[in-house]
């Protein structure tokens, strides 16, 4: 590695994608701490945990001016691809996960005493997407701040915005050859909702690669770092939090400690999504099997992954201006064709 870097080893980092909990489980540490300054629970109306900033090394070049500096913080998080460069995401989209998580592991191993790691799987992958389009965005404060002094470009930015129709826009319009969208319209900023729903259901779930599966291969290969899963806080809270301050050796406050329930019914109640893979799952299999099933309205993504998974069923929808998806198997059934 570069002789600038110091040469002192960092205490501890919390490694995560968007949407897997990094933000919240840096808050855990501090306030289950005897040391520590939290006193009131992180949560947003979202669910997200943005009430708490913490020690946020992003964008990239942040964390190398961290590292690079002689200051040692007890704890601090980061997001994937940290050799990625200003303005760009090639090295996610011409590389595999495990190539990049890798090559990140490769060089935090030597800045940093204990790594820790959230990540999602096959299983929690609708759940996380509505995490990233929920509770990921940027203010034009926030751009101001902390990008545009590294480089960063509102254009580039774009894909963070808080609107979510206006978010899918940007990220195809970045990743598209959108010559070829003129079986909907010529200009992608004029689609209806049934119509940009449909694009996602024919590309957004392409895009994943070994997103969801590089981690138990990694696992594997990194003994020494740390890895939870989003199914670990989903079905073993409270261990998964205790596991967490003990990785860190973080000297646990009994009086908060006791709190950790009151916690676990506090989360759970803000988190919209976390049972959205089985219930998708389940629209699509009632579906199939024309049972009697009905569902509360559902996010964007969640109604393109049902018209993907169908698709892959052999049986497509008759989506033309279809922009209010149906909420029950028998309202959804006469918009069903078999290919």
């Amino acid at each position: 590695m570069p002789c600038f870097y110091h040469e002192l080893m960092k205490a501890n980092l919390i490694y995560y994608p968007g949407g897997c909990y990094g933000t919240f489980l840096e808050w855990c540490c501090d306030f289950f701490s005897i040391d520590g300054t939290e006193n009131e629970f992180p949560f947003t109306s979202t669910g997200s945990s943005h009430k708490f900033d913490g020690n946020f090394l992003f964008p990239q070049p942040v964390l190398h001016k961290y590292i690079e500096s002689d200051i040692i913080l007890p704890l601090v998080r980061i997001h994937p691809s940290i050799f990625e460069n200003v303005n760009s995401h090639d090295m996610l989209m011409k590389n595999s996960f495990f190539d990049v998580i890798s090559n990140d592991f490769d060089f935090l191993n030597q800045h940093f005493s204990k790594i820790l790691v959230c990540h999602p799987d096959t299983t929690s992958y609708i759940w996380l997407d509505n995490n990233i389009i929920d509770k990921v965005f940027l203010t034009d404060n926030q751009i101001a701040q902390h990008f545009e002094p590294w480089g960063y470009t509102r254009e580039f930015l774009k894909p963070l915005t808080k609107d979510q129709k206006q978010r899918f826009i940007e990220i195809l319009k970045s990743e598209l050859d959108l010559k070829n969208i003129q079986q909907w319209k010529d200009n992608i900023y004029d689609f209806d909702i049934w119509e940009l729903r449909e694009l996602l259901s024919l590309y957004w779930f392409n895009r994943l690669k070994d997103s969801l599966t590089c981690w138990t291969v990694l696992k594997e290969k990194y003994p020494n770092i740390s890895f939870i899963s989003l199914n670990d806080l989903k079905y073993k809270f409270s261990e998964t939090v205790i596991d967490c301050l003990e990785y860190f050796n973080v000297k646990i406050d009994p009086k908060k400690l006791s709190r950790l329930t009151e916690l676990e019914n506090e989360w759970r109640n803000v988190q919209y999504h976390i049972d959205k893979d089985d219930l998708v799952n389940n629209i699509v299999k009632n579906l199939i099997s024309q049972t009697d099933f009905s569902w509360s309205p559902l996010s964007l993504i969640d109604e393109a992954y049902i018209q993907k998974s169908l698709r892959d069923q052999g049986i497509e929808i008759k989506c033309w201006n279809l922009n209010n998806f149906p909420t029950s198997t028998k309202e959804f059934l006469p918009y069903l064709e078999h290919l």
